[in-house]
């Protein structure tokens, strides 16, 4: 790598598409310049959807010299990948409660074929989060839970009937409602607190 005037690493290095791809911000020596070696690339993750936070991640140029890749630098906070983890298995817990109280209200053993009734909109829920890319905003009501939730209810009468299951016009009907309720429901909450926060902050 090679450095331009005053120091500064040229436009053409920090406009690269690795340093696009993982959201650099800027190029900026430390406080007391000792040369050009001294010189800090800080890198700064695209401003998240989900709870709008940010991260700077400063790796010295000298190791980039020796053959390090921006693109190796992790841009996601653990805070993020805590929010993903928690919204997936939130929308499990919801799915699965879905279809206990589905087994509850025809006064059927819950524990016992809860399996059976919750697989279908299991397995379609995880197509949805995969189609959508639910990660990448997880929190988000329309960008998400929207997709999210056709997803899990179409792809999970269409398993139900290909199983032998029931997809009665009511039970698609109360389906559709209530997993709409739930999967989006609990993103615009979720949307709303965080909107809050920022407003307070």
């Amino acid at each position: 790598m090679t450095l331009g005037k005053a120091g500064r690493i040229p436009r053409h290095v920090i406009e690269s598409p690795a340093a696009i791809a993982s959201g650099y911000a800027s190029a900026r020596p430390p406080a007391r310049p000792n040369g050009p070696a001294n010189l800090v690339l800080t890198i700064e993750p695209r401003r998240s959807q989900a709870n709008g936070s940010c991260r700077a991640l400063p790796i010295p140029v000298s190791s980039l010299e020796k053959g390090a890749d921006v693109t190796d630098v992790p841009t996601m906070p653990r805070s993020q990948t805590r929010m993903i983890v928690l919204a997936l298995l939130l929308d499990i817990v919801l799915v699965v409660g879905f279809a206990a109280l589905g087994r509850a209200s025809h006064d059927s053993d819950i524990f016992g074929g809860l399996w059976r009734t919750a697989w279908p909109f299991l397995i379609s829920l995880g197509i949805g989060w995969l189609v959508t890319m639910a990660w990448r905003a997880p929190l988000a009501p329309v960008r998400t839970g929207l997709g999210v939730w056709a997803a899990t209810v179409i792809g999970g009468m269409l398993l139900r009937a290909a199983s032998g299951q029931g997809t009665a016009l009511p039970f698609i009907i109360v389906a559709t409602t209530t997993m709409l309720l739930l999967l989006v429901g609990w993103r615009l909450i979720a949307a709303l607190i965080v909107r809050l926060r920022a407003r307070r902050d």
